[in-house]
């Protein structure tokens, strides 16, 4: 008897969440055997309460599958079923069950009353009802699983827009440093035109005007680039540049 779930958009967290599926299993008291895996698949034999199966996590598309089919443990086996009935009896019981055909079942229990198989009947369903119960232990530790990885997800997600709003409150300082410097260069620049046309000397202000725009170019390109630490250190050596040509155009 196979049971499906299937987790949705988490085929890129594939083996975050198979990890954590593992671990939750681990914790119900799960064994796990005969693991296998693969970049997008993992295949295991189970054992819970008795009960034996093969799991399967496997990415399908942009989700995550997992199927489990049960392998049912006879408890008809342990119950004295074999000394009950024999022959014919005993087949044409396992052959209904696989078959999944109740009349063929209980025309064959009712000849087999008196060999006591009627209790390794009943024994067969409480083996349904504990697959049952593993059924929906598996889909709790599914569901733990996917809530795990989601708020971890979530939480990533947060954090990178945490950053990416810091980042943005950088630049934009800078690209406001820069309009002053901008502004200041153009001043500066001017000033430096109009003092050589009266004859004054200003060829040490204007080296290092030219090196205070290239800074501010530099600097421009960073923030383009989404440095912020880069572009803050050439707009730092830009103004300072600046502020050394003012003084030499004062002493010109």
């Amino acid at each position: 008897m196979p049971f499906a779930y299937v987790v949705e958009g988490l085929a890129p967290r594939f083996n975050e969440f198979s990890d954590k599926l593992l671990s939750e299993l681990a914790l119900r008291g799960t064994q796990i055997t005969d693991i296998s895996r693969s970049e997008r698949r993992i295949d295991m034999s189970t054992e819970h309460m008795g009960e034996k199966g093969r799991l399967a996590i496997y990415a399908e598309g942009s989700n995550i599958k997992i199927v489990y089919t049960v392998e049912r443990e006879r408890k008809e086996v342990k119950e004295g079923f074999v000394g009950a009935l024999t022959g014919g009896a005993l087949g044409g019981i396992l052959g209904g069950l696989l078959r999944g055909d109740s009349e063929a079942i209980a025309d064959t229990v009712a000849g087999a009353v008196a060999g006591g198989a009627l209790g390794a009947y009943h024994g067969y369903e409480r083996s349904i009802e504990e697959q049952t119960e593993f059924a929906r232990m598996l889909a709790e530790a599914v569901r733990d699983a996917e809530n795990y990885v989601r708020e971890r997800v979530e939480e990533r997600r947060r954090l990178e827009q945490e950053r990416l709003e810091e980042l943005r409150r950088e630049l934009e300082d800078v690209e406001w440093e820069l309009s002053n410097i901008y502004a200041d260069l153009i001043a500066l620049k001017e000033e430096a035109q109009i003092l050589a046309s009266e004859g004054r000397d200003v060829s040490s202000a204007k080296r290092r005007l030219e090196i205070a725009e290239r800074l501010y170019n530099e600097a421009k390109r960073a923030v383009a680039a989404k440095e912020p630490k880069e572009a803050k250190a050439k707009a730092l050596a830009a103004r300072k540049m600046l502020d050394r040509a003012r003084d030499a155009l004062w002493r010109s």
